[in-house]
């Protein structure tokens, strides 16, 4: 299975996280792992002789917008197939996984929505478009496709939602991809759907805590402050030895 890394432009943590991401990957899903792809940004440790870079800068205010636009240049300007993985920056995989079977998710039946502690904060609104697109298309309004973890992308029926698609990106705020691809999955194939809660760590306080939270998740997303106080320096201690996807930079100690 083929895998595209979908990626902004700057990093807090100088592209560590994709750093320890790919060493993840390449540690847990390597049986099944085949090429990887990259568009955005080229982390300067990258080495593009085994990663196939496609490059591409940020040009929309939103998130969602430039996430939609880099994975269709990648479609566009790689020989990427009709079917793979994409995956964000700060995934990182913690059990052997099975790309070639990696499951379609779905929150146990939780509709797409947001608990109202986040009512009038950015992710609100967007959310409150997906649930109009959603709709406005006669989709499911279960959380297929979203969480913390691969999406998968079917191109020939990417291809088929140029509406929805010019919806998207019209929209002030967008809506997720990963959510809108999930649920026209599930419309259009009917797969074996399995059950995966969030697991995005937002704060961390020592080991005890990080293995609480991960529970029996095959991997885990985080933010900048759970980076900060715990998982930095755990991923650094798990995931020491580079990976085939890095190339060594002089005088560089990692």
């Amino acid at each position: 299975m083929d895998v595209l890394y979908v990626l902004g432009n700057g990093s807090k943590h100088n592209n560590e996280e994709l750093r320890y991401s790919l060493r993840s990957l390449v540690r847990y899903c390597n049986r099944s792992l085949e090429r990887v792809f990259l568009v955005g940004e080229c982390p300067e440790w990258l080495d593009t002789t085994k990663v196939i870079y496609i490059p591409y800068k940020d040009t929309y205010a939103h998130k969602c917008h430039n996430i939609l636009a880099k994975i269709e240049y990648a479609i566009e300007h790689s020989d990427l197939p009709d079917h793979f993985l994409w995956s964000a920056d700060d995934i990182f995989h913690i059990c052997v996984t099975d790309l070639n079977n990696y499951p379609y998710y779905h929150k146990n039946g939780a509709q797409v929505g947001l608990p109202d502690s986040y009512r009038g904060k950015p992710w609100w609104f967007v959310i409150q478009e997906t649930q109009r697109l959603l709709k406005k298309y006669h989709y499911p309004l279960e959380d297929y496709g979203g969480g913390h973890c691969l999406h998968h992308v079917d191109v020939p029926l990417l291809r088929r939602m140029p509406k929805i698609k010019a919806d998207i990106m019209a929209s002030a705020c967008g809506a997720p991809i990963d959510i809108i691809m999930g649920n026209a999955i599930v419309k259009q194939y009917h797969p074996e759907t399995v059950v995966r809660y969030d697991v995005k760590l937002s704060s961390v306080k020592d080991e005890d805590d990080f293995i609480r939270q991960v529970g029996g998740a095959e991997c885990f997303s985080i933010n900048d402050r759970a980076w900060d106080e715990f998982v930095g320096a755990w991923l650094q201690g798990h995931f020491k030895s580079r990976c085939r996807f890095e190339r060594v930079i002089q005088n560089s100690k990692i």
